[in-house]
Parts: C-alpha cells; sequence; structure tokens
C-alpha cells in the first residue's frame, strides 16, 4: 500500500493504470464507454475519468479496480464504498517521482442525467458506443447533446461557461449534427426550437441564459416538476439552516510535539484533494495573529512579567483565536469544507508553561470551555515516549505522558475523537484518519 512507483513518471503511470482498466473491462466483457479526458491517450490522461456503464455491472466494475490497484501496487479510495444517485466515485493512489501523491479519478456514471432528470436511456446509448483507440467513446450525437445538457445545468461559473461554450463552438466548426430530435423530446417545444435555432445561427451563449427557467420546463416535460418540488424547497432550506448549523468538519489534530501532527495534516488535506473533497489545513498550533501583534501597533517588550500583563496577553490570544475561528474557519463550514487544524487552542489547556503565563489553569479550562468554539472532531496522535523523543526533545518523558492523558480527556468533550498511534508510515496514518472521518460508521 502506498509503494513507491519507481522508474515512472506520473503521468506516464496514469495512462497505464487507465490501460490496465480498459484492458479488464474487455476481458471480462464489461462494455462501458468514456467522455471526458481522453482524447490525448496514451500519451496523456486526465485526472478525472468519467466512464458510462450498466448499473447491474457495478460490482464487477468494483472489483476490476481493486484488483489493477492490487496489481501496481497501488491504493484504492472507494469513497466508503459509496454510490450516488446516478454515479460511482472510485480513486487510484499513488506516489510520483518527488514522492508527492499522485491519483486518478473515477466516475462510473449509470445514469444519464442534468438536474436529477433523465435525458437519456443508459442502455440505447451503450449500444450506440464507438470504438476509440483501445477503448470506446460516446457517438457523435449523443456527446454533443450531453455538452449542451451539463453546459445549461451545470457550468454555474463563468470558468465553466467558456468551457462548455468553446466546445459546442468546436462541435458545431466540426460540422457535427445538432441533436434536435433528442432536444424536442426533452424540452417544450418552444425552448428546443429556441436552443436548435442558437446553435444554428452559431450564438452558443444565447443557450446559457434563462438556466432557471429552462429547468423548470425541462422537468415539468419530464412530468417529475411535483415531484422534484419539495427536494427542491428542503435543499434551500437547508442552505439557510447551514449557516446556523455547518455541514463540514472542523478536524484539529494533538499530540507532543515530535508525534507527527503537523505531516499528518498536510498528507490528510493532500489526499482529500486527490479525492476532490473540499478541504482546507491552518497551521493554528501558533496564535492565529487575525489581531495585530504588539510590534506592528508599536508597543515595547515590557521589561519584566507580571501577572496583570500575563492575562492580558492571554485573553488577546483567546480573542484572536474566536475571531479567527469565526472569519477563517466558520465560512469554509459552512459551505460543507472539511477545515484540519494542529493544536487550534489546546496547547493552553496540555501544556501551559509552554506559553510562559502565569495564569490559573482554572482561568484557562473555563473560558475555554464557556467561549471558543469546538472543532466537530479531535485526533490524538500518540507513540511511545521514546519514540517521540527520538524525533524532537523538546518535552521530557513525564510531560510527553502528561500531555497524552489530557489530550485524551480533552477529545472525549467533542462529538467525535480517535486516537491514532504513529507507528506506521504517515500516508496509511493521513488515509486510516481520512477514511474515519468520512465513514461515519467505520
Amino acid at each position: 500500500m502506498f509503494n513507491s512507483i519507481k522508474g515512472n513518471k506520473s503521468d506516464t503511470f496514469k495512462s497505464e493504470i487507465f490501460g490496465r482498466v480498459v484492458d479488464s473491462f474487455k476481458e471480462k466483457n464489461i462494455p462501458f464507454c468514456v467522455f471526458r479526458n481522453y482524447e490525448r491517450y496514451p500519451e496523456e490522461i486526465g485526472g478525472d475519468i468519467d466512464a458510462l456503464v450498466l448499473p447491474e455491472l457495478l460490482d464487477q466494475v468494483d472489483r476490476v479496480i481493486q484488483e489493477v490497484a492490487n496489481d501496481t501496487g497501488s491504493e484504492i479510495w472507494d469513497h466508503c464504498r459509496k454510490r450516488e444517485a446516478s454515479r460511482m466515485p472510485r480513486a487510484i493512489l499513488w506516489f510520483g517521482e518527488k514522492q508527492e501523491i499522485k491519483a486518478i479519478h473515477f466516475d462510473f456514471f449509470y445514469q444519464l442525467e442534468a438536474s436529477d432528470v433523465r435525458y437519456e436511456n443508459v442502455y440505447s446509448v451503450i449500444e450506440r458506443i464507438k470504438p476509440f483507440k483501445k477503448f470506446f467513446i460516446l457517438d457523435k450525437k449523443t456527446e454533443f447533446l450531453h455538452i449542451i445538457m451539463h453546459g445549461m445545468f451545470t457550468a454555474t461559473t463563468d470558468y465553466y461557461t467558456k468551457r462548455y461554450t468553446d466546445k459546442i463552438r468546436k462541435y458545431l466548426d466540426e460540422g457535427r449534427k445538432i441533436p434536435e430530435n433528442s432536444l424536442r423530446r426533452i424540452f417544450p417545444s418552444f425552448i428546443a426550437s429556441s436552443i436548435i435555432k442558437n446553435l444554428k445561427d452559431g450564438k452558443v451563449n444565447n443557450i446559457f441564459r434563462w438556466r432557471r427557467i429552462k429547468k423548470i420546463l425541462f422537468i415539468v416535460k419530464g412530468g417529475l416538476f411535483f415531484k422534484k418540488l419539495i427536494p427542491y424547497s428542503l435543499r434551500k432550506l437547508k442552505k439557510i439552516l447551514n449557516i446556523f448549523y455547518p455541514p463540514g468538519e472542523f478536524v484539529v489534530i494533538l499530540g507532543p510535539d515530535g508525534v507527527g501532527k503537523s505531516t499528518t495534516a498536510e498528507l490528510t488535506n493532500q489526499l482529500l484533494e486527490c479525492f476532490s473533497i473540499p478541504s482546507h489545513h491552518f497551521h493554528l498550533g501558533f496564535r492565529p495573529a487575525l489581531l495585530p501583534s504588539r510590534q506592528r501597533i508599536g508597543l515595547k517588550e515590557p521589561r519584566q512579567n507580571s501577572a496583570f500583563l500575563d492575562l492580558l496577553r492571554y485573553f488577546y490570544h483567546f480573542f484572536d483565536y474566536v475571531f479567527a475561528y469565526y472569519v477563517r474557519v466558520r465560512p469554509r463550514l459552512v459551505r460543507g469544507e472539511i477545515v484540519i487544524a494542529e493544536r487550534y487552542f489546546y496547547d493552553y489547556i496540555l501544556h501551559l508553561p509552554r506559553k510562559q503565563m502565569t495564569i490559573s489553569k482554572k482561568l484557562v479550562w473555563w473560558t475555554f470551555r464557556l467561549f471558543m468554539p469546538k472543532p466537530t472532531a479531535c485526533v490524538l496522535l500518540t507513540n511511545s515516549s521514546e519514540e517521540i523523543l527520538k524525533r524532537r526533545q523538546e518535552l521530557t518523558k513525564e510531560e510527553i505522558v502528561e500531555v497524552l492523558q489530557k489530550g485524551e480527556e480533552l477529545g472525549k468533550t467533542v462529538r467525535r475523537f480517535i486516537k491514532l498511534k504513529t507507528d506506521k508510515p504517515p500516508e496509511k496514518i493521513a488515509l486510516q484518519l481520512i477514511k474515519w472521518l468520512l465513514c461515519k460508521n467505520s
């Protein structure tokens, strides 16, 4: 697992994995077609591959991906055995030449949908697929229809709108036939006629206008208006509730110095990016510095420490963490991201002497419990005192034991808590952490 693939550049190895998957599908008579990021194969293959398969063959597809990962010494990520309404996401991971994590991400679609409404029958599409090099792709008419539908309903930003506009213009320049019959079947006649006219006149940008109205009429034509109305209303309500109850995860990694907190946090964030899961890594081991430092506002270093000055400094740092949470962390949680941070405010509780403050531990504890925003999950990294001291000699053996004990007590005060022993390669620790985070029942 997570072996370095020596002698292979990442892009070359990506093409090799894709080729093995294609060969296995052919050997096992699994009909499929690829409809994204295949144009430059075998010289290069995209990191995100969209493929269409039949729904009853998903288990066989799963086994093929697992076999290819095993044969190439790579690691498979199955998104917690996840299967969505129209697709099954899977990823294969490995190390590149510079020991960075690389991945090829597959989305195996078993329905062709836009706005949760099917616009083509998957069985009839599979019957019309065309050979391309060593695999199959959509026939030209279905491919054109697929780009039009997803351009109208999923390209919600200027960047993606431009990408879909360029693709449609390219197809028109190639002289591809507009899928008029399919558009008239999907949309009411006046909408279909408008789309077809704009495509014939080369006014591609016009088909992206009035998206919401087209979406509603598309659903009405499919006879699903009332069926979709309640889920749509619930999604809008959920967005409002997300402001007060964010769906994201705020994960804090605890442990003594030298146990591997920063390495685990960085690798976890890197792996989540490979899986196309929105995440962000904040290094909150030190003061977030959202509030200005003493030097920035022109204050001199005090000549001697005092309990009063330490108290002022503590509350200044305390409010800095609170503001940082609401300004930097909370907005990402509302958007559903996973935010990973080391230490956070917990250093004040786990090992107050390192902050060089003569303040009451009870004051720190109660201000934290009553006012500090809490993470949704805590991860305590552990190891033997001897192993930790080999990596970094900043704490004594007794202090390491104390930090681990307090970390376990603190971890039990949050909603989710796990202890991970760092006696394995950091990549395995990171993957174990991700599986625990995303697979709620694992």
